[in-house]
């Protein structure tokens, strides 16, 4: 079991405990405007590069329905769709960035969020502190293993 200092275990505690009623009024706002730019890059890279190819990889790799595949509507895994979602959003590398972070969040975050909100049977709320929690956790690995890729903006 991790101890109470174990900097993995304080970082992953505080991002499961994390809510929309705990986040500044900004996070909110910014885990919002992520998830919108973050499904325009999803619908504009539905038809780029090898999307086509990792559709029907999903389509015949079937699994549990958990999760909606867009903009089709088929049902998958989460794993999967996140998956296939995560090659539409990169295809045409327009997804966000994080500079200080050396990493694209939108990419992960996002199509997971999404994917378990649904199997879970949850909504915004809990969609917006996952994509809030999910930016921190991963800018803050992306930071700690590039350290000299950081610039200051």
């Amino acid at each position: 079991m991790p101890s109470v200092t174990d900097p993995l275990a304080l970082l992953g505690k505080a991002a499961a405990g994390l809510n929309l009623q705990s986040l500044p009024a900004e996070a909110v706002q910014r885990g919002k405007q992520r998830v919108l730019d973050t499904l325009g890059c999803l619908v504009a890279g539905y038809n780029v590069g090898i999307s086509e190819s990792i559709r029907s990889y999903v389509t015949a790799a079937g699994g549990s329905p958990e999760a909606t595949l867009l903009p089709g509507g088929q049902k998958t895994t989460v794993a999967l769709a996140g998956l296939a979602h995560a090659t539409y959003i990169h295809g045409l590398e327009l997804s966000d960035a994080a500079p200080r972070g050396t990493c694209h969040p939108g990419n992960e975050i996002v199509p997971v969020a999404l994917a378990m909100a649904e199997r879970q049977g949850r909504g915004g709320d809990a969609i917006i502190a996952a994509v809030v929690a999910g930016y921190e956790v991963e800018i803050r690995f992306c930071r700690t293993s590039f350290p000299s890729a950081i610039y200051i903006v």
